[in-house]
């Protein structure tokens, strides 16, 4: 079996977490969930699978360092700064050139940093699988969860013909990729037994080249300058400044997986959330007997379905219903619970009235 390489994506502003969130200290590396930061989870979860050696963090330019602290076993050089945010088509290139560089033959394992996911050795069971019926039929495979309600903050996989089990796990080719739908149209997804599209790809690098040449060859260019100046030892830094920055900014979802007619869908045997917003600490967090979620010093007192989080300053919520309140650094929000995954709206407010120094 080739080799498998990782690479965890850990780019990104995480604004609907905000204000515990900014663009110094995303989600990513925040301890929202546990003792640990997301990313160090991500990383931890490879153990087994892919060495430390050959797993790959592609990040941005203002959080490098701090991305880096989260990574204390992998070595310097596979800390991948993206001079530019293009979105995961381009961390994805880049991550694929430095595989390429350095085994033209191998497979990358694709994987946001900032998503729950348990128990690992279900996940490292699924990532098998679907690197099996990748490199045996030449796909480039994704990972799709069952769902356990209908959810229009996810995008959908529609399964087409079976390619078999691996280890219990099923393997389909994937028939369609569906954007996130309207309420009516979860619930007809979840009825047809669609699949949560995780965001988890297992990509042998020759079938990856092949896509990005065929549909995305700005980004095939770019894979493969890269890979030339990291095999070289010289240049690497200038070479990623000049290409990255012509690179159209795209997701991999869009520009590749849903084009090429040439992809595997491996069900997923663990549990699994985006945690994309505020509302997911009600899915992962135990409630009081009120259903509050309580997180930090915070006291509520005769309010219920509410979620109150602190990372200093005592919070006190009193006769308050259904709402989201968080202090976190310089800045406190208040803000109906169901509204918590549109706080898109208010940073680009804020972004523009120049009210915080550090969004």
């Amino acid at each position: 079996m080739p080799r498998l390489y990782a690479l965890v994506l850990a780019g990104g502003a995480g604004t609907r977490f905000w204000p515990a969130s900014r663009r110094s200290r995303p989600k990513q590396i925040l301890r929202i969930f546990g003792a640990e930061t997301l990313l160090a989870a991500a990383i931890g979860r490879l153990h087994g699978l892919v060495a430390p050696s050959d797993t790959f963090v592609a990040t941005g330019v203002e959080i490098r360092d701090s991305v880096a602290a989260e990574c204390p076993g992998i070595p310097p050089g596979n800390i991948l700064v993206e001079p530019v945010a293009r979105d995961t088509a381009g961390a994805v290139a880049l991550g694929a050139a430095a595989v390429l560089a350095r085994d033209p033959e191998g497979t990358l394992l694709v994987t946001p940093a900032d998503h729950l996911i348990s128990p690992a050795s279900e996940f490292l069971r699924t990532v098998r699988a679907a690197q099996g019926a990748a490199e045996k039929h030449a796909l480039l495979a994704t990972i799709g969860v069952p769902p356990i309600r209908p959810e229009t903050g996810y995008g959908y996989l529609r399964r087409g013909d079976a390619l078999g089990a691996s280890d219990g796990i099923r393997i389909h080719r994937a028939a369609a990729f569906v954007e996130k739908p309207d309420p009516a149209r979860a619930e007809e997804m979840v009825r047809d037994g669609c699949l949560w599209n995780a965001g988890i790809f297992v990509l042998p690098l020759g079938a990856l080249r092949e896509a990005f040449a065929r549909l995305l060859p700005a980004h095939a260019a770019a894979l493969e300058s890269l890979a030339a100046a990291r095999a070289s030892g010289g240049g690497f830094t200038m070479v990623l400044d000049q290409v990255f920055k012509g690179l159209p900014k795209i997701s991999l979802d869009y520009g590749v997986m849903e084009k090429a007619g040439n992809v595997a869908v491996a069900e997923a045997s663990f549990s699994w959330d985006d945690v994309g917003s505020w509302l997911a600490l009600g899915r992962v967090l135990p409630r009081d007997a009120a259903g509050n979620v309580p997180r930090g010093p915070v006291v509520l007192h005769e309010s219920s379905g509410s979620t109150a989080v602190s990372d200093g300053p005592l919070v006190a919520l009193f006769g308050v219903r259904d709402h989201l309140v968080v202090a976190a650094g310089d800045a406190v929000l208040v803000c109906p619970l169901d509204r918590a995954a549109d706080l898109k709206a208010l940073i680009a407010r804020l972004e523009a009235e120049g009210r915080s120094r550090d969004l």
